[in-house]
């Protein structure tokens, strides 16, 4: 089918309120407390260790959060799900506020990072069921990268200029409105359709066009009788649903991990190596830079050179994922990081670091949204929050093993040692790649 522009624009309108206004507050947010919480740690008697623990407890957080919260977002539904998440948060931060201690202030980062599992996991099944066209689905998600890229720009310069002409406590305040404006956003979205209904067979050829060759003969049979089933008795025929059914489907843990359990294998591990890959780029610039012997102050400008390019190209992933293939997007993505990691382990050098920081943003830019497409597109079509909760986790898993892994490297080794291990998980992610398998673009003639 031909696609226009329009139709491009409708489907990112219908998701801003739901999608983008939120994720960009949200992410205002959280990226406040990257200036704040050192200094708060500091103010308030502790030492760095504590902030890095506290920066633990927030992946931790998120990643006990992602499969309980696929049972909540079935049960009460992803809008509201969504909203609770986020207005919890705002109890956090005025939690804080009150009581300005070590442990209510690491105890909150915990509960920051687990609203925010649920939070992600309802946002990636709501946008399952609102972009209904798979060659949009990569251009969609790119826009989610490019509002929390933005966030992470705007978030750091609100809670630094706050901590530092008010206090560390109101920093942390600041937070409460754009929780509040997120809500608010959520509560004027449009009604999400009744999940229990999901979509009738119906729509089914249209998600499955191309993929006869994966369908056996009985599923096929099953689209031929599509007009005598109604849509509250559901045939999904899907590689990642069940094939046939009288009732309403509700999926289990267990059935959901029996069903996908080769995607997990495949495209969730590929997806924890390259959140491997993008937690630790974050760590290695300005260690490399230490290790060097650089200031602080060039080190920042390598840093933000580096999301600086990231901020600027995260559109390219959407384009290259849709009008190509979704490798398209991920492949060189791991190509260029871990080129840029290999780099600074042969000439840890100012001009290499350069390089590598080009290098390192641009490769990230060109995996804006991968994880989340990769997940949308395997996950069934009735009912996919289990699924993506368990997705979603192990991606998250692999942004919090990342900097561990990191970190053991460079006390057991070397900063060499650590660098070239990264650019070893990138191989290994790109290898990986080959054993994905994706459901590819519409023909490049049609669009």
């Amino acid at each position: 089918m031909e696609e226009s522009s329009q139709s491009i624009w409708t489907t990112a309108r219908n998701l801003f309120l739901p999608s983008y206004l939120p994720t960009f507050l949200h992410g205002i947010c959280m990226s406040i407390l990257i200036p704040v919480l050192p200094l708060m740690f500091r103010s308030l008697g502790a030492t760095d260790t504590h902030t890095g623990v506290a920066l633990a407890l927030i992946g931790l957080g998120t990643v006990l959060a992602d499969v309980p919260a696929g049972g909540v977002i079935l049960r009460y539904g992803k809008l509201f799900t969504m909203k609770i998440a986020i207005g919890f948060c705002v109890f956090v931060s005025i939690a804080v506020f009150l009581l300005p201690t070590v442990p209510v202030l690491m105890m909150a980062c915990f509960l920051w990072g687990f609203a925010s599992g649920f939070y992600s996991v309802a946002r990636t099944s709501h946008m399952k069921e609102t972009v209904r066209e798979k060659n949009q689905v990569g251009r969609m998600n790119s826009f989610l990268g490019g509002a929390q890229r933005m966030a992470n720009t705007l978030g750091p310069l609100v809670g630094g200029t706050i901590a530092q002409h008010i206090s560390f406590r109101w920093a942390i305040l600041a937070q409460a409105p754009f929780f509040v404006l997120a809500v608010l956003s959520l509560h004027t979205s449009p009604p999400e359709r009744e999940e229990n209904k999901g979509p009738s067979v119906r729509e089914l050829p249209s998600e499955t066009e191309g993929k006869d060759d994966e369908m056996g003969e009985e599923e096929m049979q099953e689209l031929d009788v599509a007009d005598s089933v109604t849509a509250e008795t559901v045939v999904v025929a899907s590689s990642s649903g069940p094939p046939s059914g009288s009732e309403v489907y509700k999926p289990t843990y267990a059935s959901t991990f029996q069903q996908n359990k080769h995607c997990f294998a495949t495209v969730g591990v590929f997806c924890f190596l390259l959140c491997c890959i993008r937690a630790s780029r974050k760590m290695i610039l300005p260690l490399a830079g230490a290790n060097i012997k650089m200031g602080a102050q060039e080190v920042g400008i390598v840093n933000s050179v580096s999301f600086c390019i990231d901020a600027a190209f995260f559109w390219l992933s959407g384009v290259l994922m849709d009008k190509i293939g979704r490798k398209a997007g991920a492949a060189p993505a791991c190509l260029i990081m871990g080129a840029g990691m290999v780099l600074l382990g042969f000439c840890p050098n100012r001009e290499c670091l350069y390089v590598s920081g080009i290098l390192t943003g641009f490769g990230n830019s060109l995996s804006s949204g991968v994880v989340l497409v990769l997940g949308m597109d395997n996950a069934p079509l009735l009912h996919p929050s289990i699924f993506l909760g368990m997705h979603i986790a192990l991606a998250d898993l692999g942004s919090v093993m990342g900097p561990l892994l990191l970190g053991i490297c460079l006390t057991e080794g070397s900063f060499q040692l650590a660098a070239y291990f990264i650019g070893f998980i990138a191989s290994l992610a790109l290898l990986w790649l080959f054993f994905v398998r994706t459901k590819e673009s519409i023909d490049l003639t049609t669009t």
